[in-house]
């Protein structure tokens, strides 16, 4: 049996919205933490030239930049790694990367269906929207 806190509860919460918030937070959490882990750390290509000249995707068919709509026009070089080019910064990029995969996925109702939430199910995939996502996100 988990005790919270007697300090107030949801300070930053509409009093009005205090019960349903409670109700929804920690499945809403629950699904925003697999998501960073899954899709944000555990997805995702890096394109490198193995070797002078080999690459570990089609050079003549570079994969497609998904802001540019353009081909890809770098890659990690030889000996070239994420932490070697980011450095200190490698960890801080990377979590950001995560959080905002499962930000960016969280009001996804059909992903969240997937899941397990739909519109008869006791915590629907909007009432994980409502909760982990800012009304001004939505």
């Amino acid at each position: 049996m988990m005790i919270e806190s007697q300090a107030k509860q949801y300070p930053f919460i509409d009093s009005s919205e205090a019960d349903e918030f409670k109700r929804c937070k920690f499945p809403a959490y629950y699904w925003w933490v697999v998501l960073h882990e899954l899709l944000g750390h555990g997805t995702g290509r890096m394109m490198v030239e193995t070797e002078a000249g080999k690459y570990n995707f089609d050079i003549d068919n570079p994969p497609i930049h998904p802001i540019t709509g353009q081909p890809i026009a770098s890659w990690y070089r030889p000996g070239q790694t994420w932490t070697g080019q980011f450095e200190e910064l490698a960890t801080t990029v990377d979590e950001c990367r995560a959080e905002l995969v499962g930000a960016y996925l969280m009001d996804d109702v059909e992903l969240l269906e997937l899941f397990g939430f739909n519109e008869t199910t006791e915590i629907s995939a909007a009432d994980c929207v409502f909760i982990a996502l800012p009304k001004k996100l939505k």
